[in-house]
């Protein structure tokens, strides 16, 4: 199994969650945007050799709707403002690390959001570290896609997540903001989860997967290769917030099925 993260805003490391054992898929009467029906390991059309199609609408940046673009057209968007979804500009007040001159700078795009990062900024206040959702959202996306290539085939039925692969996660995919299991001795570790269920929740824009303790949204954004062995991975972004208080978590990254009946896994860099 293929698990790696890092930490995110509020609760430092991101810990693992048991995920096929318990999960049952219901999606109710919603039903879920899921893109072109390819087939399992279906081949990909010429067409879209050389653009990369966005499974939702990407409000964050000015006038992005589902549909096909190409790389360069993506990438251009690093140096656009990022919006809400009533259309204003979305700035994040950005602090120096403790071992730098104290500092602090709003950020208002993709380019400043990585440059910060790369330099060790953060979000302090609870404020910038829910605005800082975006950021994570929008500016995750145009990082992984750099890299990305069309995938030639892939094992995701529709050509996106829906509910039966949810139900195929691999036992320590889904994310935790904290937890330990019984016995461990230090770092990162899977917490098994007492029952979950996953459900389309069209409020969310994308699955809402509960546990006892815990909510975990994932919003699908691309089909892509995102790990180079020519398969589709769907990059998608997820969101963990406790049950009871404010705490939250979110990071993207790609779920991925080497095999067309076999388990479902994240990964995140």
């Amino acid at each position: 199994m293929r698990f790696d993260t890092k930490s995110t805003s509020l609760m430092g490391a991101v810990l693992g969650v048991a995920g096929a054992a318990g999960i049952s898929a219901t999606l109710g009467t919603q039903t879920a945007p899921l893109g072109a029906l390819l087939g399992a390991a279906a081949p990909m059309s010429g067409d879209a050799a050389d653009e990369f199609c966005l499974l939702m609408d990407a409000p964050y940046f000015s006038g992005l709707k589902k549909g096909c673009y190409t790389k360069d057209k993506l990438g251009d968007l690093a140096k656009e403002d990022l919006l809400n979804r009533r259309g204003d500009r979305v700035e994040v007040i950005m602090t120096s690390p403790p071992e730098a001159a104290e500092s602090s700078d709003n950020c208002r795009t993709c380019e400043d959001y990585n440059r910060m990062r790369r330099l060790g900024w953060f979000a302090l206040s609870g404020r910038d570290q829910r605005r800082e959702a975006f950021f994570q959202r929008a500016c995750g996306l145009l990082n992984y896609l750099e890299k990305a290539t069309p995938p030639a085939s892939t094992n995701f039925a529709v050509g996106n997540i829906d509910a039966d692969a949810l139900a195929a996660l691999a036992p320590g995919t889904l994310l935790r903001l904290s937890g330990r299991a019984p016995g461990a001795t230090g770092g990162d570790v899977p917490v098994a989860a007492a029952s979950t269920s996953v459900r389309w929740a069209e409020e969310a824009e994308g699955y809402v997967i509960t546990s006892e303790d815990q909510t975990v949204v994932i919003q699908p954004l691309v089909h892509a290769d995102f790990d180079g062995d020519k398969l589709g991975d769907v990059l998608a972004y997820t969101r963990t917030q406790m049950n009871e208080g404010s705490a939250f978590a979110g990071t993207i990254g790609y779920f991925s099925r080497p095999e067309a009946e076999g388990p479902v896994t994240f990964t995140a860099r």
